[in-house]
């Protein structure tokens, strides 16, 4: 049999046939997978016995029977091995994780070390930084565990019971999983919400002042779409700091928005959407006609007309 440490061994029992006479019992102990030379146990001298399990290692055991006339010879049972292990311990987990509203932990994984037998996995919630007293999560029944999005900023814990199901073996409990969940960056000064421009001219400046979120560096990309709206948005090449001028020698309509965000899960806020009119430049479509006339005489009208 192979147990937990202080764990209840299997009977080792031994039963024969033939031979006659009233038989005697002596059960032997050894370090080697012999069944000869090794040590008789004091008192151990029935059919049945029952090992000692406080001590970790492999130990071999084994039944002579003697019978006392007849003159049958004595008999000698096979080996029984007896293996005690250490009880389960569980690894170090992974260190807290830091994330934002909407954001997902990475996977938690428990491993653990020692025991004997198949595991069984229970997964806990927490409102505290402990293994106990904790909430059981339907389902989770696996060595790894990944919670849902987040919602709500706070810190919140998780914790895995691991089970064996070799004889003797105590359950063990992991350390508790650490998230931290903050909420998002937020932008506190928006990009202008419109212009209206000549080809060619220079635009005001889009830029955005962000606060809040984590303590990791913020990053930025703007975007440019056709429509009003995000989901037409297409990144706008090497445009990764918190300004950007945006061209105007195209004529249209163009929308443009920047989306800031940090290394951890969910940490991410999206500006309002800037509206960019480009109107052609104008121009003349009627010059002033020149005239030539006398003194105190009528000049032709002067007149000017333009597009765009």
């Amino acid at each position: 049999s192979e147990i937990c440490l202080d764990g209840t061994a299997t009977l080792l029992e031994v039963e024969y046939k033939n031979g006659t006479g009233t038989p005697t019992y002596q059960w032997f102990t050894n370090n080697t997978n012999l069944n000869s030379g090794g040590t008789a146990i004091a008192g151990e001298t029935s059919n049945t016995y029952i090992p000692p399990t406080n001590k970790e290692g492999e130990i071999f055991y084994y039944a002579v029977i003697s019978f006392s006339s007849g003159g049958c010879s004595e008999i000698v049972s096979n080996t029984a091995s007896v293996i005690v292990k250490p009880q389960i311990t569980v690894a170090p987990i992974a260190a807290p994780q830091t994330l934002c509203v909407g954001g997902t932990a990475d996977e938690f994984e428990v491993s653990f070390s020692g025991g004997t037998g198949a595991p069984s996995y229970k997964w806990y919630s927490n409102n505290a930084n402990s293994n106990t007293g904790g909430t059981l999560i339907t389902g989770a029944t696996n060595k790894t565990y990944t919670p849902e999005a987040f919602n709500t900023v706070g810190n919140f814990y998780f914790y895995a019971e691991i089970s064996l199901n070799g004889n003797g073996c105590s359950s063990a409990f992991s350390d508790a999983f650490e998230i931290s969940v903050i909420a998002d960056p937020v932008i506190d000064v928006q990009p202008v919400p419109a212009q209206e421009l000549c080809q060619s001219s220079t635009p005001t400046a889009l830029s955005v002042t962000v606060s809040g979120g984590t303590s990791s560096a913020k990053t930025y990309q703007w975007y440019k779409s056709n429509t009003n709206s995000i989901a037409d948005g297409s990144p706008i090449s090497g445009e990764t700091l918190d300004t950007y001028s945006p061209s105007t020698d195209t004529v249209g309509t163009f929308y443009y928005y920047v989306i800031v965000s940090q290394a951890e899960s969910g940490c991410s806020v999206t500006s309002i959407i800037s509206e960019l009119k480009v109107n052609e430049a104008p121009e003349f479509t009627k010059q002033p006609t020149s005239s030539e006339i006398c003194l105190d005489g009528t000049a032709t009208l002067l007149e000017v007309e333009y597009k765009n």
